[in-house]
């Protein structure tokens, strides 16, 4: 508990630190007012916060400036742009995906080196002074002992709903548990692809461990609306947590919950069967204000 305390008072004077350090080479971010709405932190690389789809849609303070940070340059101006090498989604990527989903909420994007278990513990536990509700973590291991401190302050962090990934289909093809999401927290939400369930070319202990450690088996939409026929038809993982934590927030626009305990409940109302497999639940992606499914 003493430990879990001393965290969260670093990542308060953290906090301070890092908005008297900006960076002449980020741009300016675009000016506006908060939008309102759930607001939802991306753990990763970093945003174009100059895109126009992801500045109308930024958290921001009562003078407009944008809430979020760079743990990398250490500012509050947390940009990435350029091409991915390979096709892994880029931070803008994900945020763009992630705010389609629901249209009601903000965004907090957190720039890290790399999302390394402890780098990640520290920056839950800021977060939990901000107004941010859900968090998106696009991150797992294999490790249990270098997620112990995430576990130790995802616990304190009760008014948060943290989603991450449940692992790449190697990791939902082995018996192994991955982490976090084998801690099984009540305000933890584990995501996956549905398309890399284990039942769909594993043995049946693969597919009940995987089935075991997975909360949300989400299925590709490229908006709310029904995916048009040129759309991308499968998730990466990282896809699948933010899409994970958009329906999260949609599913609350009519009773916001009150802790992350409550909000994994409200996402799990939107389970459904898989057409491909009825024994395979999925996520619909058919949320609109406040969780009605098409």
């Amino acid at each position: 508990m003493r430990r879990v305390g001393s965290i969260l008072c670093t990542g308060l004077l953290l906090a301070g630190a890092l908005t008297s350090r900006a960076l002449a080479a980020d741009p300016k971010v675009p000016p506006g007012t908060d939008p309102g709405g759930i607001a939802i932190a991306l753990i990763g690389e970093g945003v174009d916060y100059t895109d126009p789809q992801i500045a109308e849609r930024l958290a921001r303070d009562g003078e407009g400036e944008i809430i979020g940070w760079d743990l990398v340059d250490g500012d509050r101006f947390p940009y990435a742009a350029g091409t991915p090498a390979t096709d892994t989604p880029t931070g803008t990527d994900l945020a763009r995906r992630l705010l389609k989903v629901d249209k009601h909420a903000r965004l907090i994007p957190i720039r890290v080196a790399s999302l390394e278990p402890t780098t990640i513990a520290k920056v839950v536990a800021l977060l939990a002074k901000t107004p941010a509700r859900i968090v998106a973590i696009p991150a797992w291991g294999s490790d249990r002992a270098q997620w112990e401190l995430f576990r130790q302050v995802a616990e304190q962090a009760r008014g948060l709903l943290l989603v991450v990934s449940a692992g790449d289909q190697p990791a939902l093809m082995s018996a192994a548990p991955s982490w976090p999401s084998g801690f099984r927290l009540d305000n933890v939400v584990s995501a996956a692809p549905a398309e890399l369930h284990p039942r769909r070319g594993g043995s049946r202990l693969e597919a009940e461990s995987a089935a075991a450690s997975v909360d949300a088996w989400m299925v590709a939409a490229a908006t709310p609306m029904l995916p048009l026929p040129s759309a991308k038809t499968t998730l990466s993982p990282q896809e699948a947590v933010v899409l994970a934590a958009g329906l999260a927030a949609c599913a609350q626009h009519s009773a916001p919950a009150t802790d992350g305990r409550a909000a994994k409940a409200a996402l799990s109302a939107l389970a459904r069967p898989s057409k491909d497999d009825p024994q395979i639940e999925v996520h619909d992606p058919m949320c609109w204000y406040g969780g009605v499914r098409y």
